[in-house]
């Protein structure tokens, strides 16, 4: 089973964390991204109005509602991803992020797993609309016997 460590880590521990939780912080920035694509240019009105439509359209989740991991609006939390814990983390510019925090690093999983949960809440489709949607033929499945099998299949 493996430890799942709680504490910040010490100083001397820095070394071993530290390329650790940035990995996973940008990792959760390519799923949020993924999903929601870079956040927008803040100073034109027009283009944020139309971003938070999107998130109620993709993820049925309001980006003025408060993130309470962070205590910031999903809005807000989504750009501190970006620029503030990103950034850092993938270009470093030789500069070592040693103010980053075991908490920082959670409340972005945390984040990318909300909106991930969000999106898919918002797109399941049962069987019946899958198959529909994929053309898929039923009548081959229905030829499928449980016991056949070939040597990969065995």
């Amino acid at each position: 089973m493996l430890k799942h460590e709680s504490h910040e880590p010490s100083i001397w521990e820095h070394g071993y964390f530290i390329p650790k939780m940035e990995t996973s912080i940008v990792q959760a920035c390519k799923c949020v991204e993924s999903i929601l694509g870079e956040p927008p240019n803040r100073n034109k009105q027009s283009r944020l109005i139309e971003h938070k439509k999107k998130w109620k359209d993709l993820l049925g989740i309001d980006a003025d509602d408060i993130y309470k991991k962070s205590g910031m609006s999903y809005l807000d939390f989504y750009y501190h991803l970006f620029d503030g814990l990103r950034n850092p983390s993938a270009h470093s510019y030789g500069n070592i992020h040693f103010d980053l925090e075991r908490k920082k690093t959670i409340e972005a999983q945390c984040f990318a797993a909300l909106i991930l949960r969000g999106y898919i809440n918002k797109h399941i489709k049962s069987y019946e609309e899958a198959s529909a949607i994929l053309k898929f033929n039923k009548s081959l499945l229905e030829r499928v016997s449980e016991n056949m099998s070939t040597k990969l299949t065995k």
